[in-house]
């Protein structure tokens, strides 16, 4: 099972978790889940990525920074006042 939490505001953290004890040790002893291959997938850089080898959970955990948020769409920033102005005639409630 593969698992994305919310690590707080600034990481992101990838649990994977195995069925049993003798798949868990074939992919931790064959480093499929290396600092490279999760900075390529995620194209990141690999000193900013973190992996820990959970042997009594069965689990590899990932940690990396997550991405900055984009800035807001500038459509919906260029629409949002003529939304508000919108809202406020006549009472009416609009729906997004």
């Amino acid at each position: 099972m593969v698992r994305s939490k919310n690590a707080g505001p600034f990481w992101l953290t990838i649990d994977i978790m195995f069925d049993d004890a003798e798949t868990y040790r074939r992919a931790r002893d064959a480093e499929i889940v290396n600092r490279a291959a999760i900075a390529r997938l995620y194209n990141r850089n690999p000193a900013d990525i973190i992996v820990v080898n959970h042997d009594t959970a069965l689990a590899i955990k990932v940690s990396f920074p997550r991405p900055k948020a984009p800035a807001p769409s500038t459509t919906a920033t260029l629409w949002r006042p003529a939304i508000r102005a919108a809202a406020g005639a006549g009472g009416a409630k609009l729906r997004l």
